[in-house]
């Protein structure tokens, strides 16, 4: 399984589909790196499921190839907006924390033996 920025595996399909719709239409690895602006070596990995490709990329190759390209499913976590997202929510629940410390609790101040009515 191929793995790209950590985590994230490549989809098994992906490699296929490109390799498949670049010979349907009769197109080279090299004449497709040129269309896509991308390195040849890029092109190739892509097409053996070695690397996944960024939004963008696999968006450009879909419409040169005239494909849709199967993508994998992103953990959330992986992404700089995830890892924002999920950065801010523990902030917050460590604020929510302190916040509920920072309060008195009314056992402090009544013995135990005040406060139960027997």
């Amino acid at each position: 399984m191929a793995f790209i920025r950590g985590n994230i595996p490549a989809h098994p399909d992906q490699g296929r589909v490109i390799h498949a719709a670049r010979l349907e239409r009769g197109i080279s690895l090299r004449a497709l790196a040129r269309v896509l602006h991308l390195s040849e070596r890029y092109v190739r990995r892509l097409q053996a499921g070695k690397r996944c490709p960024s939004g963008k990329v696999a968006a450009r190759l879909g419409q040169v190839l005239g494909v849709a390209l199967p993508m994998p499913a992103v953990d959330p976590l992986t992404t700089a907006q995830g890892r924002r997202a999920a950065q801010e929510r523990e902030r917050e629940r460590r604020r929510e924390l302190a916040r509920a410390a920072s309060i008195p609790r009314l056992e402090s101040y009544y013995p135990a033996h005040l406060t139960r009515w027997n």
